[in-house]
């Protein structure tokens, strides 16, 4: 009698291809990463005030549809539907910033602050 011997599972492949690392000239890191970081919450918040502006013209063309003078009837409700989204996708800015900032020289000098003046 034959043995039936159970299939292989498939293999997953995997991609070894690495993202090149980033390069700076001598005491320029800080700085750039600094602006990376600047430059990106920027480019977070004006998606934020684009996200907005388009949530409130879209909200306000469905109001004007659905009543008459529904856009201005709904236009406390439609700038509130769209700070809501604009301030959702905008708090997110600091973070972006802050994330790039590295937390040990910020930890180091605060402690000694705190050392001075608790003494």
């Amino acid at each position: 009698m034959a043995t039936v011997l159970p299939a292989a599972p498939p293999t997953k492949v995997v991609d070894t291809a690495q993202r090149a690392a980033r390069t700076y000239s001598q005491g320029t890191k800080r700085w750039q990463r600094n602006f990376r970081g600047l430059s990106r919450s920027s480019l977070r918040l004006s998606d934020a005030i684009s996200q907005a502006l388009q949530d409130y013209r879209d909200r306000s063309d469905r109001s004007s549809r659905k009543k008459r003078d529904g856009e201005l009837r709904d236009l406390p409700k439609n700038v509130a539907r769209a700070m809501e989204v604009a301030f959702t996708e905008a708090g997110k800015a600091p973070g972006d910033w802050m994330s790039r900032i590295g937390t040990r020289r910020f930890y180091k000098r605060s402690r000694n602050l705190i050392r001075l003046f608790w003494r």
